[in-house]
Parts: C-alpha cells; structure tokens; sequence
C-alpha cells in the first residue's frame, strides 16, 4: 500500500509561493517595460523640441518653460525606469528563491516515490520468490531419465 507523501501539504504551498513570486515579477517586469517606454517618449519629444528661430520675449520664455519642464520629465521618468528595473530584480531573485525551496521539496518527494517503488518492486519479488519456492520440483519430486 502506497505512504501518502507527508510533506505533500509543505509542497502544496512553496508551490503557491513560487506561482505569487512568478506573477509579481511578472507584474514588475512589465511596469518596467512600461516605465521605459515612458522615459523612452519622454526623450523623443525633448529631442524633438524646437526653440522658435524668431519670436518675441514672451514667446521664447515659454519654449524655455516648457524644453525645461521636458528635461524635468525626463529625469522623472528615468528615475522611475530604474526604481522599475531595480524592483525586477528583487523580484526575480524572489523567485529564484521560491523556484529553489519548492526544488528541495520536489526532490524529497521523488526520493519518496523512488523508495516506494523499491518497496512495491521488493514485496512483489518476495511474492513471486515464495510462490516460486512452492510450485518448484524439489530434487525427490523430479523424475528421473
């Protein structure tokens, strides 16, 4: 008879562990893409800025105004790009950890199954062995030529 596996419900949850790890890197990963792509568009519109050639005062004061609110915007969102990025990585390595704690377990329990099936494999060939013993001619029971 078969021995339930008793760290079964210890698996169970570093299972549960490693699939929350693996949706919140999941989750960082792709508000880092997005961060990026934000800073990414931040930088294409200050490059794409142009201060007027001609213009009066005014006019020249809020191209100035508004290259330098850009810049501001780029600087946010780089920062913010690399918070993302470094939240990634705590988050893969997060992971990494919960992947190797359901690792440790996972191969316990193949040792349990490889002891079990050893068990199984040993009480049949037992069974066999004294069946085998029975139903064999002993030398006396052996006809002779």
């Amino acid at each position: 008879m078969s021995r339930a596996f008793p760290l079964a419900g210890l698996l169970r949850v570093r299972g549960l562990e490693r699939d929350s790890a693996a949706a919140a890197l999941a989750r960082a990963q792709n508000e880092a893409r997005e961060a990026d792509q934000r800073a990414r568009a931040a930088r294409e519109a200050l490059y794409e800025h142009e201060m007027p050639a001609t213009s009066d005062a005014q006019t020249w004061q809020a191209q100035v105004a508004s290259r330098a609110a850009l810049l501001a915007l780029l600087d946010q969102s780089r920062d913010i790009a690399a918070r993302r990025q470094a939240e990634t990585e705590e988050r893969r390595h997060a992971w990494n950890e919960a992947r190797g704690r359901v690792r440790v377990v996972e191969r316990l329990h193949d040792r349990h199954r490889e002891a079990q099936t050893a068990d199984e494999l040993r009480a049949e060939q037992n069974v066999l062995d004294e069946i085998a013993g029975r139903t064999a001619p002993g030398p006396s029971q052996r006809e002779t030529p």
